[in-house]
Formats: structure tokens, sequence, C-alpha cells
């Protein structure tokens, strides 16, 4: 009676059996538990272990009801899903078989297999360090026998989708998380959503790789990696600001309790200070409640933060809130609250900011949240209020912003004006808004004005914007000054360059040969830029051919890019769109 196992299987005499089973009129025979039967038909068939019923089971009576030694544990196989895809699911199922035939010998306790490539176990803390040992040696070992040799000697799978895109894949590994009954779990599932999250805190947190394996034994420390460090006192107030900040910066919004926290914590000033700065930026608008307590604080520094943040997650409700902070006694809570009204977007506060226009302490902040608001005459005179240097750069660049998003802006062509007497950030800024504005059609290009003097504008940030602007602009300086461009001493203005020749008929010859340039990203770029334009036959062989070799480029990105470039040629001449 294999697969059955303990006292499952009971021999009984005829007799034993008459009195059980009514009639019967055989010989000796077997008595099959039923509980036993059914937790065999639940094992998985692929590997054998047990299955979501058993591990439940497991999970409650070994774990949660178990010694205080007991330890889960949970394993899946990285990278498993492009693996199966590639190489077919029968190779697919035999690493499930291997690694479950690994864990049933080795696991000195409990093992199950949750479904797919994900498996448990429930055992002893102590064995947990040398059970994970040798289930990672051994299918690290295994990679060269489930791998092509090609693909185990570059470490990674190659494949191309049906659009032609490129792909790499990393080699499969595993992750493996250990963790005891070190939180209140109340049921398997809790038991079970916690595992969960311990794998994806495991690709941070883990301090033990071989290969393309994880192992993570948690302590019970945070798993939001920079916890530790932002609620660690002994660790100066600069670094854990720093940290703070650049969780605002970074969009991490699985840190958005965190920061909640630390405003109602008792700790320094300064680090509530980062944090509603950080909850801003965020726009985390589920906090706005806890943010806007802050607007009467006594400290002028967390009455500004908080209703920068308040304006940041745009909510019209605090609108009357903020309006009121417009009249604070502190300066920078002023501009702060008048800015605000524009972000929060209710147009009943217009007559307020009309007002404040008339205040110079706040009439630049007032006239970028009038904007914001739509408000007409104030759009039309953008132009003009970005090129007014005695305005802070940050409100320009708001208003360069806004100016974007305009469906018809005549007055565009102001932004092209006196450039050189701008500072390069504003230089740059300023072509981008009026390539932008071109493209969409919202202004016209009219009589070009020579900016070719960009060329050899210092910074190269303008150098990039020019070349932008000009395969947008296509005047008759636009050539010339790309010409220029190209020979750039910068990849990034020489590929913005390559792709703005793309815009002019007749140039793909001349883009044809930075498909040889040393830098990655202008061979990238000219790539794509072939992509868009249409051939004419003397061109699309050597075309053809050049990117060809290009499929074996040492950059990913630029072989990728010229798989997907030749397929749409190839669909190109297939429909008869050939020049």
């Amino acid at each position: 009676m294999r697969g059955f196992h303990g006292d499952a299987v009971i021999r009984k005499s005829a007799p034993e059996i008459a009195k059980i089973v009514e009639g019967y009129s055989g010989g000796e025979a077997y008595i099959v538990n039923e509980d036993e039967i059914r937790r065999f038909k639940e094992r998985s068939p692929l590997s054998g272990l047990p299955g979501n019923t058993e591990i439940k089971r497991a999970i409650e009576d070994k774990f949660l009801n178990g010694p205080p030694g007991a330890m889960m544990v949970y394993i899946d196989i990285n990278a498993f899903k492009p693996y199966n895809d590639n190489y077919g699911f029968i190779k697919g199922d035999k690493v499930i078989k291997d690694l479950a035939e690994r864990l049933l010998s080795s696991v000195p306790g409990f093992a199950g297999h949750i479904g797919g490539d994900d498996f448990m176990a429930v055992i002893e803390e102590s064995s947990f360090d040398s059970l994970m040992d040798g289930v990672i040696t051994f299918f690290e070992k295994k990679l060269e026998e489930f791998y092509d040799t090609l693909d185990f000697e570059r470490k990674c799978i190659i494949t191309f989708d049906r659009s032609g895109r490129r792909s790499r894949y990393p080699l499969m590994g595993l992750t493996a998380v250990g963790f005891e009954k070190i939180r209140n779990f109340k049921a398997a599932d809790s038991v079970g959503e916690f595992a969960s999250e311990l794998k994806r805190a495991a690709k941070l947190k883990a301090e033990k790789h071989t290969g393309n394996s994880i192992v993570f034994k948690y302590d019970g420390s945070s798993l939001t990696p920079l916890e530790d460090v932002i609620s660690d006192d002994k660790i100066p107030m600069k670094i854990r600001r720093a940290a703070v900040e650049a969780l605002g910066e970074a969009g991490d919004f699985s840190y958005g309790g965190i920061l909640a926290k630390i405003l109602d914590g008792d700790v320094d000033l300064v680090l509530k200070k980062s944090a509603l700065y950080a909850l801003g930026r965020l726009r985390l608008k589920e906090t706005a409640p806890k943010v806007a307590e802050f607007f009467n604080h006594p400290s002028a520094h967390l009455r500004m933060r908080s209703v920068e943040a308040i304006g940041e997650m745009g909510i019209p409700e605090y609108s009357k809130s903020a309006a009121a902070l417009a009249d604070d006694k502190n300066y920078f809570v002023r501009k702060a609250a008048v800015l605000a009204l524009g972000k929060m977007g209710d147009s009943a506060f217009c007559d307020l900011l009309k007002r404040r226009m008339n205040v110079s302490d706040v009439r630049n902040e007032a006239f970028i949240s009038l904007a914001m608001l739509g408000d007409k005459d104030t759009v039309e005179s953008l132009p003009l209020f970005i090129n007014n240097d005695a305005v802070e750069i940050e409100l320009r660049l708001c208003g360069l912003k806004i100016i974007r998003e305009i469906s018809d802006c005549p007055a565009g062509g102001l932004l092209l004006e006196n450039l050189n007497m701008k500072s390069p950030l504003i230089r740059a800024e300023c072509l981008d808004t009026a390539a932008c504005l071109i493209r969409n059609g919202a202004m016209k290009t009219g009589e070009e004005k020579d900016l070719s003097y960009l060329v050899s504008d210092k910074s190269f940030a303008v150098r990039r914007a020019l070349a932008v602007f000009c395969g947008e602009s296509a005047g008759k300086f636009a050539q010339k000054t790309l010409n220029a461009l190209t020979k750039d001493v910068s990849a990034v203005v020489r590929g913005a360059a390559v792709s703005s020749l793309s815009k002019f008929c007749g140039r793909e010859e001349d883009i044809l040969l930075f498909l040889d340039d040393s830098s990655a990203f202008v061979r990238l770029s000219a790539v794509n830029a072939l992509s868009e334009t249409e051939m004419p036959p003397r061109v699309l062989d050597p075309a053809v051919e050049k990117l060809r070799l290009l499929l074996k480029d040492p950059s990913h990105e630029v072989a990728e890019a010229a798989s997907k470039t030749i397929l749409t040629i190839v669909r190109r001449e297939q429909k008869g769109d050939r020049v």
C-alpha cells in the first residue's frame, strides 16, 4: 500500500470486518483510513507533496500551535515562468519534480507544495541554515542540466516576442524565507499573507545570496529597509532627514504609513518637517487629515510644509483652510499657501489671488496660481512672466509646465527671445517647451529665428534641447544647426540630433553613418530614427544589413531596437509602402 503511512492501513480478519461491514462474506482484508485517502487525493499530482488542505492543517498544528522553536519556510523559484515559456512545460515540470524530491528527502519536518513553483515547510529553527544550504546547493548544481549549454554559459535566456522585442531573463534561482512566531498570527491565511510580504522584502534585505538564489531569515525587524534608519536615534539627524525626503522623491508609497507615524511621534520637529515634505511629494491623499492638523502648529516651518503638502495632493476641500494661511504672519507660510491654492484647483479663490497680485511679497506666487486655475489674461501673459529674470526659477519652470498644456499659444514665440540672457536651465526648458507647442500644434513657427549660436552653448542640456527644437521646427536654419550638433562631444546631444534628422526627407544616408558611432546611445538613436523614415531603395539594403549586424551589438538595448526596426521595415515592404 505504497503512498500511505503510519496506521492508515490496518489488517483485519474476516470476523472483524463483518462487525464493521454488514453482510461481509470475504476473507481477511486491509482497511484504509478515509482521512488518509482524502489526504492522498489532495496531494499534488506533479510533486507528490501534500497540497493546500494538509498545508493549512500543518500550519495550524505544527506552527501556530507547535513548539516555540517552530519555523515557517516558504520557497519559490525565481525566473521560472520565462524558463517554462521557453523550454516547455515538460522541462518545467521536471524542475518542479526535482525540487520537490529534494525537499521530500531533506526537510526534517513537514514539506508541502502550495502550487506552481511555490513550496513550504515547517521545521525547527535550528535546522534552517543547513537545510537551505543543502537545497540551494542542489538547485544551483542542477541548472546545468536544466538549461541548454548556450543559455547556461551566458547566464541568461534571450528571447523575442511577437513584436520583435528582445528580452533577457536570468537563470533560475530560489527565494527562501524563514520566520518564527514573531508576529501574532491569528490563522493560517495570515501566515501565508505575511510570507508573501516577506518574499518581496527579501529582495532588498537578504544578506545571503548564492548565484540567483536568496535566503532571508526574518529577525522581526522592519520589512521596509529604511524604517530602521529613520527611527534610530543613534543615527545623525541629517542622515535620517535625507532618507525621509528621498523617500518622497523616489515615490515609494510603501512608506506612507511610516511617514504618517513620524507626525504622531515624539520626534524632533525637523524630522516632522521632512515627513510632511515627503508625504506631499508622494501625494498620498489618505494622509491629508493628519497633514492638515499642522496648519495651526506653532512652528512656521511645519505650517509651511503642511500647506505645501496639501497643495501637492490637490484636494479642494482644504482650500478654505489654506486661504486662511495666506494671511499668516510668516512670509514663507504666506507664499506656500498662495501657491497651494492654485494647485488645489478651486476657482472660487481667483478673486483672492487677484487681490494678492497687489501684494509684492506673494505677487509671483499669486500669478502662477491664477495661471493654474486657467485665468485667461494670466495664461496669455505667461511667456512674459517666464522671460522675467527677477522671478524665481522654480516659478518660471512651473509656468513653462503650464504652457505645455495649452492648446493655443500664439505668444509662444516669445519664449525664444533673448535666450542667451537666460540661465542655462531656463534656456533648455524654453526650447523644450517651444518644441512641445509646435509638436502639439499650439504654436506656429512663423519667421524662424536663427538659434545656431546655441550650438556652442556651454550647457549640454541646452544643446540637446536645441536639437529637439530643430527637429520640430524644421525651418531653414534647422538642418544647418543639426549638422553641427551631430558632431557634438556629448553623446546625448549627438543622439538627439540624429533623432531629429529623421524629420527631414533625404537624410537617411546621414543617419546610417551613426550606426557605427562609439556611443551605444547614439547607435540606439540612429536605429530608432531609421524606423521612422521611409527609405529609398538605394538606402534600404545597406540599412537592413547594418541593422542585422547590430543584432549582435554589445548593448542589449541597441540589439533589441535593431530587431524591432528590421521587422518594421519588413512589414512596411510587405504592404507595398516602399518609396
